[in-house]
């Protein structure tokens, strides 16, 4: 009763140190890709049985993850596109993955290497690893990114398939029960694997952990060719489904369009790659410095010296592991598990532009809490062998020690949660990591289109130019910038240079069109307008400016025929419903001028009234965070 009791104190703690510490970002906007996942994703919007379908049968942003989308359908239900719910289920999920690792770290101590404690010393020694994960800063990314619940929401399932194996595997007590009993854990396990597959597939490697756990646990030093087979004979169904995600995995990473070939990245530059990303997960665990949502792989040479350095080191890890594994065997199940778990995004299928992210820590670097726990508990051992005063120092030591890594923690991740709050903050923070990262420029210069700094954003773009020339989206962004400042020339310069590098381009030729088309040159926007919808009859833009380009030759009928087909294929288009109206007026048709300008009224009012009642909500909502 009393381990009970003790137990779920922690627990307690546990979730509210990692829940209070994330609450601050519960205010903050949607960021990144959160624009396509959820804000711009008309599929999230309907309990319907095509969203159903569709969540388990797309592969948007090139992974299969039908749990993880039912879950934002959920949240869109409930919370409309107000960013607050949507965080507060990342940061709920989190604190119980927090509480779920210490119960796992608990169960494993009690086994790895038979260890024999008192249950006080397990509880603490699970309590520092878990508290050291869920508050450490690498796990920012994972948790205060929405789009990244697949992170969180993944491992909450693989956590618990891990504590139903550890105890069908391992536990004197269920040994003992009936084989209804073993065979429900059993199943448990499989189906939490499963589930957690459905999140996001990146725990393919799992059964091959579980092998490992059996032979640190079981046959720590040698073992035999039977004792591996009757292992893996366990996990066949864990193998299986597995396979199956693998294979799905690599289908929606291809679908995406983000794999880089193998003539981009070669064999050599990906194990470079590797054992960079090996090392810097770790480096990044013990010191926590200059975190970027963004480690872009771009133009990275791997042919540069740091490379083989950390190949080199990588190596000489895993040598050193393995001659001490007689003596010392830990270090090296930890190696083995922890390079099992993080070998899917370690760079050998490269899919997206990133070298590393610090969201693949979230599960790889598990084992790593579980090896602080471990040390926790011997120290705590070594101490209550000692006399009075000696243990009492001892204890003190330790626990200063603990204080001062969490408090360090704590303020990293403070300030880590930071950087989140927009995408200003976010990329200015990547790019003073990186002043060569050009993705993030672009990202910036991109949401400060948004908000309408134009200026700021020519900045940005040109600083894109800057480090890639040839860079075709970054001179149609700063055309974009220039149209809006009035300085039409100097877009459709950049807009000529931009179809140079990117010809027929849809939105180069758009937005040249519209140059064209304000500063008078109606017949060349005619034919860039006219050129897009000879390729996509039905782009929406292409069909409204070329309407507006009649408009303003006086061919009202034609403008009338173009502005009609935008509004039938989206009735909320206010600037088509207006032009089309004013076209009726030159046309002399009275009624249908006045029923276009009155709709039009109509819509904008109620665009009005729907952005007021959001931004009740959400000063509402603010009271709260």
């Amino acid at each position: 009763m009393k381990t009970k009791s003790i137990t779920l104190l922690s627990s307690t703690i546990l979730f509210c140190l990692a829940f209070f510490i994330f609450k601050s970002s519960l205010g903050y906007d949607f960021v990144w890709d959160d624009r396509e996942i959820i804000v711009n994703n008309e599929h999230i919007r309907s309990f319907s049985f095509n969203s159903m379908l569709w969540a388990f049968t797309n592969t948007l942003g090139g992974h299969y993850q039908p749990l993880t989308w039912l879950s934002f359908i959920i949240n869109y239900h409930v919370w409309g596109l107000e960013s607050y719910g949507y965080r507060l289920t990342n940061i709920l999920l989190h604190s119980i993955n927090a509480v779920l690792l210490m119960l796992v770290i608990y169960s494993a101590l009690r086994l790895f290497n038979k260890l024999s404690s008192n249950n006080l010393n397990l509880i603490i020694s699970s309590l520092v690893g878990a508290s050291i994960f869920s508050l450490h800063p690498l796990r920012v990314e994972s948790v205060v990114w929405v789009t990244e619940r697949r992170d969180v929401f993944s491992a909450l399932f693989l956590l618990i398939s891990f504590l139903a194996y550890l105890h069908f595997r391992f536990h004197k007590e269920v040994l003992a029960s009936s084989n209804i009993f073993k065979k429900k854990l059993y199943i448990i396990s499989f189906c939490s694997f499963f589930l957690s597959l459905l999140c996001k597939a990146w725990a393919i490697t799992f059964p091959v952990v579980l092998v490992l756990v059996d032979i640190a646990i079981l046959n720590s030093t040698k073992p035999t060719v039977a004792f591996m087979m009757n292992s893996i004979k366990t996990k066949i169904p864990f193998i299986i489904i597995s396979f199956l995600f693998a294979l799905i995995g690599v289908f929606a990473a291809n679908t995406s369009g983000a794999m880089v070939s193998w003539e981009k990245l070669t064999l050599v530059d990906r194990i470079l790659q590797a054992s960079y990303g090996f090392n810097m997960y770790l480096l990044n665990t013990l010191y926590p410095s200059n975190l970027s949502p963004l480690y872009l792989l771009g133009k990275t040479n791997f042919y540069d010296i740091k490379f083989y350095a950390h190949f080199f080191v990588f190596i000489f890890v895993f040598v050193t592991a393995f001659l001490i594994r007689k003596k010392y065997h830990w270090p090296l199940y930890f190696l083995l598990i922890y390079l099992v778990i993080i070998f899917p995004v370690l760079g050998f299928s490269q899919s997206g532009p990133q070298i590393m992210a610090d969201r693949y820590a979230y599960i790889a670097l598990m084992p790593f809490y579980f090896v602080l726990s471990y040390m926790t508990l011997k120290g705590l051992r070594i101490s209550f062998k000692q006399e009075k005063n000696k243990k009492i120092m001892l204890l003190f030591s330790m626990l200063l020690v603990y204080v001062i890594i969490l408090c360090a923690l704590v303020n990293s991740t403070k300030r880590q949660i930071l950087i989140w709050e927009n995408e200003e903050t976010l990329w200015s923070h990547a790019i003073n990591v990186d002043k060569s990262n050009y993705r993030a420029l672009s990202n910036r210069a991109d949401y400060r289109m948004k908000k309408k700094w134009y200026n700021k954003a020519i900045e940005d773009y040109s600083s894109v130019l800057q480090l890639d020339e040839n860079n075709a989206y970054a001179l149609n962004g700063r055309a974009s910038a220039r149209i809006y400042l009035g300085d039409l020339n100097g877009a459709i310069e950049d807009l000529n240079s931009a179809l140079l590098k990117a010809p027929n381009n849809i939105e180069v030729l758009l937005n040249r069109g519209v140059a064209n088309n304000n500063l008078g040159n109606v017949d060349m926007a005619k034919n860039d307008f006219q050129a897009i919808i000879k390729d996509y009859p039905e782009h929406e833009k292409a069909n409204y400016y070329l309407g507006i380009s009649y408009f303003s030759l006086n061919e009202f009928n034609m403008a009338i025929k173009l502005l009609t087909k935008v509004n039938l294929a989206n009735p909320g288009h206010i600037d088509s419903i207006y032009y089309r109206g004013l076209s009726h007026l030159n046309i002399g048709n009275q009624p249908q001028a006045k029923k276009d300008l009155e709709n039009r009224l109509d819509k904008k009012m109620e665009i009005e009234l729907k952005k007021q009642s959001k931004l009740k909500k959400r000063k509402l909502l603010n009271t709260f965070c």
